[in-house]
Protein backbone atom coordinates (compact mmCIF):
# COMPACT_ATOMS: atom_id res chain seq x y z
CA UNK A 1 0.00 0.00 0.00
CA UNK A 2 1.21 3.45 -0.88
CA UNK A 3 0.38 6.40 1.36
CA UNK A 4 -0.22 9.75 -0.32
CA UNK A 5 -0.30 13.16 1.38
CA UNK A 6 -2.83 15.91 0.66
CA UNK A 7 -3.22 19.25 2.43
CA UNK A 8 -5.72 18.03 5.07
CA UNK A 9 -5.38 14.24 5.01
CA UNK A 10 -3.30 11.21 4.09
CA UNK A 11 -4.77 8.37 2.06
CA UNK A 12 -4.20 5.00 0.46
CA UNK A 13 -6.39 3.58 -2.29
CA UNK A 14 -8.69 5.19 -4.85
CA UNK A 15 -8.98 8.94 -4.18
CA UNK A 16 -11.67 9.23 -6.87
CA UNK A 17 -14.12 7.62 -4.44
CA UNK A 18 -14.24 10.94 -2.55
CA UNK A 19 -15.76 12.55 -5.64
CA UNK A 20 -18.62 10.06 -5.81
CA UNK A 21 -21.98 11.74 -5.38
CA UNK A 22 -23.77 11.00 -2.11
CA UNK A 23 -21.76 8.25 -0.44
CA UNK A 24 -23.59 6.62 2.45
CA UNK A 25 -21.87 7.18 5.82
CA UNK A 26 -22.31 4.39 8.37
CA UNK A 27 -22.53 5.24 12.06
CA UNK A 28 -23.53 2.49 14.44
CA UNK A 29 -23.89 2.48 18.18
CA UNK A 30 -22.44 -0.23 20.37
CA UNK A 31 -25.94 -0.42 21.91
CA UNK A 32 -28.12 -1.46 18.97
CA UNK A 33 -31.47 -2.71 20.31
CA UNK A 34 -31.54 -6.46 19.70
CA UNK A 35 -35.15 -6.40 18.49
CA UNK A 36 -34.01 -4.35 15.45
CA UNK A 37 -30.81 -6.25 14.68
CA UNK A 38 -32.22 -8.33 11.81
CA UNK A 39 -33.55 -5.21 10.07
CA UNK A 40 -30.16 -3.50 10.46
CA UNK A 41 -28.37 -6.53 9.06
CA UNK A 42 -30.69 -6.71 6.05
CA UNK A 43 -30.34 -2.98 5.39
CA UNK A 44 -26.55 -2.97 5.51
CA UNK A 45 -26.22 -6.16 3.47
CA UNK A 46 -28.42 -4.54 0.81
CA UNK A 47 -26.10 -1.49 0.80
CA UNK A 48 -23.15 -3.76 0.06
CA UNK A 49 -24.89 -4.91 -3.12
CA UNK A 50 -25.16 -1.36 -4.49
CA UNK A 51 -22.69 0.56 -6.63
CA UNK A 52 -22.64 3.56 -4.29
CA UNK A 53 -19.79 4.02 -1.86
CA UNK A 54 -20.22 3.47 1.85
CA UNK A 55 -18.02 5.29 4.34
CA UNK A 56 -17.36 5.00 8.02
CA UNK A 57 -14.92 4.73 10.85
CA UNK A 58 -15.68 1.01 11.18
CA UNK A 59 -15.03 1.04 14.91
CA UNK A 60 -18.15 -0.32 16.67
CA UNK A 61 -18.75 -4.08 16.80
CA UNK A 62 -21.61 -3.89 14.28
CA UNK A 63 -19.56 -1.72 11.91
CA UNK A 64 -16.78 -4.33 12.10
CA UNK A 65 -19.35 -6.99 11.19
CA UNK A 66 -20.33 -4.93 8.13
CA UNK A 67 -16.65 -4.89 7.12
CA UNK A 68 -16.54 -8.70 7.34
CA UNK A 69 -19.61 -8.94 5.08
CA UNK A 70 -17.98 -6.45 2.71
CA UNK A 71 -14.85 -8.60 2.44
CA UNK A 72 -16.92 -11.71 1.57
CA UNK A 73 -18.99 -10.10 -1.19
CA UNK A 74 -18.10 -8.50 -4.48
CA UNK A 75 -17.62 -5.29 -2.63
CA UNK A 76 -19.15 -1.94 -3.32
CA UNK A 77 -16.66 0.92 -2.96
CA UNK A 78 -15.70 1.46 0.69
CA UNK A 79 -14.19 4.50 2.40
CA UNK A 80 -12.44 3.85 5.70
CA UNK A 81 -11.91 7.05 7.67
CA UNK A 82 -9.51 6.06 10.40
CA UNK A 83 -9.19 7.46 13.92
CA UNK A 84 -5.52 6.55 14.15
CA UNK A 85 -2.46 7.23 12.04
CA UNK A 86 -2.51 5.57 8.64
CA UNK A 87 1.26 5.12 8.89
CA UNK A 88 1.09 3.43 12.28
CA UNK A 89 -1.91 1.21 11.46
CA UNK A 90 -0.67 0.06 8.05
CA UNK A 91 -0.36 -3.64 8.95
CA UNK A 92 -4.02 -3.71 10.03
CA UNK A 93 -5.13 -2.07 6.78
CA UNK A 94 -2.98 -4.32 4.60
CA UNK A 95 -4.64 -7.35 6.17
CA UNK A 96 -8.14 -5.89 5.88
CA UNK A 97 -7.78 -4.94 2.21
CA UNK A 98 -5.67 -7.91 1.11
CA UNK A 99 -7.02 -9.27 -2.16
CA UNK A 100 -9.40 -6.33 -2.67
CA UNK A 101 -9.03 -4.33 -5.89
CA UNK A 102 -7.44 -0.97 -4.99
CA UNK A 103 -10.12 0.77 -7.09
CA UNK A 104 -12.74 -0.40 -4.57
CA UNK A 105 -11.47 1.27 -1.40
CA UNK A 106 -10.00 4.39 0.08
CA UNK A 107 -8.44 4.68 3.53
CA UNK A 108 -8.31 8.25 4.82
CA UNK A 109 -6.38 9.56 7.81
CA UNK A 110 -7.33 13.17 8.70
CA UNK A 111 -3.73 13.85 9.75
CA UNK A 112 -3.95 11.91 13.01
CA UNK A 113 -0.57 11.21 14.59
CA UNK A 114 -1.63 8.70 17.26
CA UNK A 115 -1.34 4.93 16.88
CA UNK A 116 -4.21 4.50 19.36
CA UNK A 117 -7.86 5.37 19.01
CA UNK A 118 -9.00 7.87 21.63
CA UNK A 119 -11.99 10.13 22.22
CA UNK A 120 -9.97 12.98 20.70
CA UNK A 121 -9.05 11.08 17.51
CA UNK A 122 -12.60 9.72 17.13
CA UNK A 123 -13.93 13.28 17.31
CA UNK A 124 -11.33 14.41 14.77
CA UNK A 125 -12.35 11.55 12.44
CA UNK A 126 -16.08 12.15 12.89
CA UNK A 127 -15.68 15.86 12.17
CA UNK A 128 -13.74 15.00 9.02
CA UNK A 129 -16.53 12.67 7.83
Amino acid sequence: MIIHQEKKFRYSGNLRLLAQINPIVVFSSRNIPQQYMKEYENFYKSLLEQTLAIAGGWHSPFEKQILKWWQKTTPCPLLYITAKSLDLGMNQYKKLFSGIDVRNYLIVDPLITSDRISAKTVLQRNNFM
